[in-house]
């Protein structure tokens, strides 16, 4: 059901709309369907549909371009959510519509032209641009990417390796609109409805080939809630039995750390930005209740937030901000923070399998840490690529990837046989305690190794943290 506007009076009525097979969009006075209760149709191919720039519930469905002056059908959706379903509908009809008729697909947003060029094409519409944008990244992905991945997932691993890790870059969310601009309002966003579809889509490609629900598979996932929201697409259910660790670590990157400035301007935009700024484990508790979710066990994020010092743990400050990674000035203020942090990562990955005895693990987190981490090229929503990991949690057999000039990341550290940052200060007397690399997998298995931080290290205690 939506409402539809009446074009004499301006009275909102209730119409039960359908998309039939014949690529047309048909209303009706009744939910029946029948032809008795039909009040019109419209054809979808060569349309377009935007949101209303104030009103997110209002649709505006339009035949032909603007530049004939075509008049809008207005229609309004109950909630937000169900705005974005509508669009993502009309949006797959006028292109299956597209497909049999010649002309060009439905657009979202305001403009016209072909699919492939749609997202240059947004003039002002930067929401729906940027949604086309990651719609047509993630079909390139399906179309060449997806298959060699799949293939690696499934083969023995490689000489050296302890593990297999399986990384998939949440689907886009509400921060990803507008090429990313939407991150400064929107603080641990929700998956959108292209969001959505990327990752039912990946997780039907995961379950064919039998990463889902193998024994032999772990599943780590950011606590930010866009991640979280992903693997509750990938299984297509709330609940799961495939062993699960939300782990910190892995949550995305400050801003901050990403560009050179003086520490006044990081400090402003560190404030102001919002999308690398989580949820603590109690909201997060609230958003994902344990009888809904069993598998989601947000401990660990407290634990994390209490090995940082008394400032974050229970009762302080900054009670629950594990987003601050320990930082006394609430983000990760430098590249060589974030790297070392993405370095602890795979140092955890690694031990973590050997505990586990498991030989894969999914990780579902962000295109940033990833990027960083594994040394590799950007990730498109809901992207998988695979990596495999020595038991000191180096990467085995990966060929070094290109320096990208949207990363200040030092070309010799972009090669697999540079020495990483936490090779680098790792070493020296001042130990830092590895609270969640006690053996997982009884008292049997082997015992983690120590860590310890240089005195003369760049980085602080409370940059790496201690781990829980």
């Amino acid at each position: 059901w939506l409402q539809k506007r009446a074009d004499v009076l301006p009275a909102w009525r209730p119409r039960y709309f359908a998309i039939r097979p014949d690529g047309r969009l048909y209303y009706y006075s009744d939910a029946s369907g029948g032809e008795q209760s039909c009040r019109g149709s419209f054809p979808l191919a060569g349309s377009w549909v935007e949101e209303d720039a104030v009103d997110p519930l209002h649709l505006r469905l339009c035949f032909g371009t603007k530049a004939k002056g075509a008049r809008p059908v207005r229609l309004m959706a109950a909630s937000q959510a169900d705005a974005e379903r509508w669009i993502w509908a009309l949006y797959q009809a006028g292109h299956a519509a597209a497909a049999a008729t010649g002309l060009a697909g439905i657009i979202v947003g305001s403009g016209a032209g072909p699919v492939a060029d749609r997202y240059k094409k947004h003039a002002l519409d930067l929401k729906g641009a940027g949604r086309d944008r990651s719609s047509l990244d993630y079909a390139t992905f399906e179309r060449e990417r997806s298959a060699a991945q799949l293939a690696r997932a499934q083969a023995p691993l490689p000489a050296g390796a302890v593990v297999r890790v399986v990384c998939l870059r949440h689907g886009m969310g509400h921060h990803n609109d507008g090429y990313e601009t939407a991150s400064f309002m929107n603080r641990d966003a929700e998956l959108n409805s292209v969001g959505v579809k990327q990752a039912e889509a990946t997780g039907r490609m995961l379950r064919s080939a039998g990463l889902l629900d193998s024994p032999s598979t772990l599943v780590a996932i950011s606590p930010m809630r866009r991640t979280l929201q992903t693997a509750v697409a990938l299984f297509g259910s709330d609940a799961w039995t495939t062993p699960t660790v939300v782990q910190p670590l892995a949550a995305e990157t400050s801003l901050a750390s990403r560009f050179s400035a003086p520490g006044i301007a990081k400090r402003i935009v560190a404030n102001v930005q919002q999308g690398d700024h989580g949820s603590t484990p109690d909201g997060l508790r609230l958003m994902f209740p344990v009888e809904r979710h069993p598998q989601l066990d947000f401990t660990p994020v407290s634990q994390y937030c209490g090995s940082m010092g008394s400032r974050w743990a229970a009762g302080g400050a900054e009670e629950g901000r594990w987003w601050h990674h320990g930082n006394d000035i609430g983000y990760e203020s430098c590249h060589a923070e974030a790297e070392a942090r993405a370095a602890v990562l795979r140092r955890w990955l690694a031990l973590e399998a050997v505990a586990r005895r498991v030989s894969t693990i999914l990780l579902v987190s962000h295109g940033g840490i990833l990027k960083l981490a594994f040394r590799t090229r950007p990730f498109a929503n809901a992207e998988f690529r695979c990596f495999e990991l020595s038991e000191h949690g180096e990467i085995v057999g990966e060929a070094a990837a290109p320096a990208d000039s949207s990363t200040s990341l030092p070309l010799a550290a972009m090669t697999d046989n540079a020495p990483s940052l936490l090779e680098t200060v790792l070493a020296g007397d001042a130990p830092i305690s590895l609270l969640s690399l006690e053996a997982a997998a009884g008292e049997d298995a082997p015992p983690p190794p120590e860590v310890v931080l240089a005195e003369e290290s760049p980085l602080s205690q409370q940059t790496l943290g201690h781990l829980p």
